[in-house]
């Protein structure tokens, strides 16, 4: 019994409680968003998930499930305004990108100047969608406005944002490699990518940083009011 005490009341254990929860949290993602038939479920899965885990930073003993449906529900219809920007924009883009990569059959730099700058926008607007599914939450703003806002911050944290890209292409790569372990990796730890890596930024703007709190704050009241 001694052994178990000391075992409860370790950093290794509550790191491993918490590793757990992040799992957990995961799954209720992926299952959003398969039910959601993603167009509808990715949206809310970044943003429900996102502030999930800046909850349970907080609180460790956070019930990850109970949490994250309360979320859900109360920021059901807020991230779909930006989304229906987002995705239109992401779909012409790709295909300006398959568009301009056929015309490397026959080298020009008009199609590979065309391509590479596609390519950066497109990366660039990857960055942008996730920034905007969180501030979108944060602000009552126009869709045109919390556009501006994602795409500055994704410039203001392009090394961020570059190490996003790498770890996302390094998941993508490995799951073409070894299919279930870039499948497992890739699902558990892409929340954790996207809020420790693009969203632990915001602690460098203090009205942003100041706002996430007070919305964080907000959506905590919420769920303790609906226990």
């Amino acid at each position: 019994m001694q052994f178990f005490e000391k075992y409860i009341n370790s950093k290794f254990y509550a790191y491993t409680e918490y590793l757990f929860k992040i799992i957990w949290l995961s799954v209720l993602m992926f299952l959003t968003m398969i039910l959601g038939l993603f167009v509808v479920g990715f949206p809310l899965a970044i943003s429900a998930g996102v502030f999930t885990i800046a909850a349970l930073k907080e609180n460790k003993d956070l019930s990850v499930g109970s949490y994250y449906f309360q979320i859900l529900k109360n920021i059901f219809k807020k991230p779909f305004k930006i989304w229906f920007f987002f995705l239109p924009l992401l779909m012409v883009l790709t295909f300006n990108l398959v568009f301009f990569q056929k015309g490397f059959e026959d080298f020009s730099w008009f199609y590979f100047i065309s391509y590479m700058l596609t390519f950066l926008v497109f990366l660039i607007t990857i960055i942008a969608l996730f920034h905007a599914l969180v501030i979108t939450v944060i602000y009552d703003e126009k869709v045109i406005t919390l556009v501006k806002y994602s795409y500055l911050l994704s410039v203001a944290f392009i090394v961020r944002g570059i190490i996003f890209i790498l770890i996302a292409m390094g998941i993508v790569f490995l799951a073409i490699w070894i299919p279930i372990l870039g499948f497992v990796l890739g699902g558990f730890s892409f929340i954790i990518v996207v809020y420790y890596v693009l969203i632990g930024g915001y602690v460098r703007v203090p009205a942003l940083n100041e706002d996430f709190k007070e919305k964080l704050e907000e959506l905590n009241l919420f769920y303790r009011r609906g226990e």
